[in-house]
């Protein structure tokens, strides 16, 4: 349940910031970059702050994890492991970051299409330019 709640909070998050990220994108597209090396950018540096939230989250977490398991260790003189679970905790890093990413391309994808002012590129034919 709180993972389902962590994940929803992730997701809700890159939702809001992408978001608000509609100008950008639109001068983008307006630049030349094509649609598919936005999402990609976009999910590029959704991935990037994702996974250092993921690294700092474990350097913030883990030394009051060990100073807990020494003190239980002293107070009840059985040997306590200060490791979380590491494939736990790979789940629930991945989610987070497989969430991230994904919420991250689908709104700025939705975001570049749903944009009226992002002009399609077309050839003096009329026709629409191939993207690559």
């Amino acid at each position: 349940m709180s993972a389902g709640h962590g994940a929803l909070a992730v997701a809700a998050g890159v939702v809001a910031a992408t978001g608000t990220r509609r100008a950008d994108l639109a001068v983008l597209v307006a630049a030349g970059a094509t649609r598919a090396r936005i999402v990609a950018t976009v999910a590029v540096e959704t991935g990037t702050a994702a996974t250092l939230g993921i690294v700092l989250g474990l350097a913030v977490a883990v030394p009051p994890l060990a100073a807990l398991a020494s003190g239980l260790s002293t107070a009840t003189g059985t040997a306590v492991a200060p490791v979380p679970d590491v494939g736990v905790t790979a789940l629930a890093a991945g989610t987070c970051l497989l969430v991230a990413v994904l919420a991250g391309a689908v709104t700025a994808a939705r975001a570049v299409r749903s944009s009226s002012s992002v002009p399609e590129r077309r050839h003096r034919s009329g026709r629409a330019a191939h993207r690559y």
